[in-house]
């Protein structure tokens, strides 16, 4: 964003957070000022006393950015009540409260690109990280709404799941789980955070402006690999109808296993192609 000539507000729970905003880029053609506000989002006091001071030092909010997340995973039996309402609170309370707090300057505009931060295992889900996964299934729900909600009022609202990205919070798993990661990601590599931020900074533009409501997978291909492992008997969908090039088209919700998992039935949403003989079509 700032490297694209945004003046950019920064919020964060860290006291680094007014440092972390003066290193960030000045692009030579702009005027653009960037400033950090100490904040924690899961707090609305915090979250609405920032915003309106950040509205009152920028002029506007054009763009709204959820990024904040944190993790604490256990499995069911092991997590505490402690671990489930702080994820919740900052991966998933802390959305509302930022966005409540930016989207009526955007309405008052006729303007304004609200993108949040889910991730892939939302749509697979993941073991150990029921309250991560929860969250984040929580912010594409969020964003369906929202996108409903806002759109007539100029306001689009989208969200990028981006797959197992080099960041300080990967760096620390067994070596030997990266290596399943990597196997299970057509690109055969872990994402890079400039690659979600180009995603991010597309749904930020004007060029994205008849994109609303969107899911946008930044996973090397690791959702569509697992879609491929189907089996047309897995399938069972709202509706059926037969394409021009003679593929069946399932589109809806669909009941699926894997061959890692034959007795765990998961239930998603998606468009498949299958040949006139039930074989799924990935071509």
């Amino acid at each position: 964003m700032a490297s694209e000539g945004a003046a950019v507000a920064l919020f964060d729970v860290s006291p680094e957070v007014a440092p972390a905003a003066a290193s960030l880029p000045h692009p030579a053609n702009t005027t653009a000022e960037h400033r950090g506000y100490r904040c924690d989002v899961s707090q609305w006091p915090e979250v609405e006393a920032m915003v309106a001071q950040a509205r009152k030092d920028f002029g506007r909010v054009d763009i709204l950015v959820n990024n904040a997340g944190i993790t604490l995973d256990a499995t069911l039996l092991k997590m505490t009540e402690e671990q489930w309402d702080r994820v919740i609170a900052v991966n998933l309370k802390g959305v509302f409260n930022c966005t409540k707090a930016c989207a009526p300057f955007m309405v008052e505009r006729g303007y304004g690109r609200i993108i949040k931060v889910s991730s892939v295992v939302a749509l697979y889900g993941n073991f150990g990280q029921t309250n991560y996964v929860a969250a984040k299934a929580g912010v594409i729900g969020m964003t369906k709404v929202w996108a409903r909600e806002l759109g007539r009022k100029g306001v689009t609202v989208n969200a990028v799941a981006p797959g197992f990205i080099e960041t300080e919070m990967t760096r620390n798993l067994p070596e030997k789980v990266l290596e399943q990661i990597t196997q299970r990601t057509p690109l055969g590599r872990m994402g890079k955070p400039a690659e979600v931020a180009a995603a991010v900074l597309f749904l930020a533009s004007d060029e994205a402006s008849y994109v609303n409501g969107a899911v946008v997978s930044v996973d090397g291909g690791m959702v569509v690999n697992d879609l491929t492992q189907l089996g047309a008997s897995d399938v069972s969908a709202n509706s059926v109808a037969l394409a021009p090039d003679g593929r069946i088209v399932v589109a809806g919700s669909y009941y699926y296993t894997t061959p890692s998992n034959p007795a765990q039935w998961v239930r998603d949403f998606a468009l498949l192609r299958l040949t006139a003989n039930g074989v799924l079509d990935t071509t």
